[in-house]
C-alpha cells in the first residue's frame, strides 16, 4: 500500500523532498527512502543520478541549476518509468472501478417505524 501511495504522490509532481513525502504519508523518512529504493529496483521509479536522486548530485546538467532553490531544500529527482506508468494506470483504473462498485442500501424510514427510546 505504501509503495502505491508513493507512486501516486510522485505522479502528482508536487513532492520536493523525501521529508515532504514522509510528512504527506505520515511515515518516517527512512521508510520512504527504503520504499523508493524498492520502487527503483522494481523499475517503477528512476533516480537520474543513480544514487538516490539528490538534486545536488544531478544539477550539473540541469538548465535551472543556478536558480531553482530546490537543492537547499533537499530536493530529490524521481522519474516514473514506463512500467511504473503502466502500473499506475492499472492501479488508478482499479481504484476508479472500486469507487463505481460501491453502492449503498438506503432504506426509507417512516415515522411509525421509529420506536421511542433506544
Amino acid at each position: 500500500m505504501l509503495l502505491n501511495n508513493i507512486l501516486l504522490e510522485v505522479s502528482k509532481g508536487t513532492i520536493i523532498s523525501y521529508s515532504d513525502l514522509a510528512e504527506k504519508l505520515n511515515v518516517d523518512v527512512g521508510v520512504i527512502d527504503a520504499a523508493i529504493r524498492q520502487l527503483c529496483q522494481m523499475k517503477y521509479l528512476y533516480t537520474p543520478s543513480g544514487s538516490g536522486g539528490s538534486c545536488g548530485e544531478s544539477c550539473h546538467g540541469c538548465s535551472f541549476s543556478g536558480s531553482c532553490g530546490f537543492r537547499d531544500k533537499g530536493a530529490k529527482i524521481l522519474t516514473i518509468t514506463k512500467s511504473g506508468n503502466q502500473y499506475l494506470k492499472t492501479l488508478t483504473d482499479t481504484i476508479n472501478q472500486n469507487k463505481q462498485n460501491i453502492s449503498f442500501n438506503v432504506k426509507e424510514v417512516h415515522p411509525h417505524d421509529l420506536h421511542s427510546g433506544c
